[in-house]
Formats: structure tokens, sequence, C-alpha cells
């Protein structure tokens, strides 16, 4: 189940608004919009720990086992 709220399409519209909003000066609504990036990014975030946690799982435990393998790679080579 994806996280709907936070697709590919209105992440990049919410990154164009605050680059938009940037170029024009408007800093009040790009930090307005990038709170609602944080806020979005948070509840994926959420999301992702309660209903996909096998997968969160997984890829920690699959970034833990490369960082070792590039550890033990690293000394082999030293």
């Amino acid at each position: 189940m994806p996280f709907h709220a936070l697709d590919d399409e209105h992440a990049a519209a919410l990154v164009a608004q605050i680059d938009a909003a940037l170029a024009a000066g408007q800093f009040d609504a790009a930090i307005a919009a990038a709170s609602t990036l944080i806020q979005l990014s948070l509840e994926g975030s959420h999301y992702f720990q309660t209903y996909d946690w096998l997968l969160l799982r997984s890829t920690v435990s699959a970034g833990y086992l490369g960082w070792i393998v590039f550890s033990i790679t690293f000394m082999v080579k030293q």
C-alpha cells in the first residue's frame, strides 16, 4: 500500500512550489510549503513504520549488512 499523500507528483509539485517561491523572493510562502512537505514526510515515515514494517525491517537489515560487507572489504584492501 503506497502512501498516497506523498506520491511522486505531489512531492514534485511541492518542491517546485518551494523553488518558485524562493526565486520570487516569497520566503514566507516557501517556508509554509516546506513545512507542509516536512509534515507529509513525517506522516509518510509513520505510515511506513506502521503498515510496511516488514519492508522497513528488511531495508534496515540490508543497510547494516551492506555496511558490514563494505567495512570488511575496506579492511582486506588495506
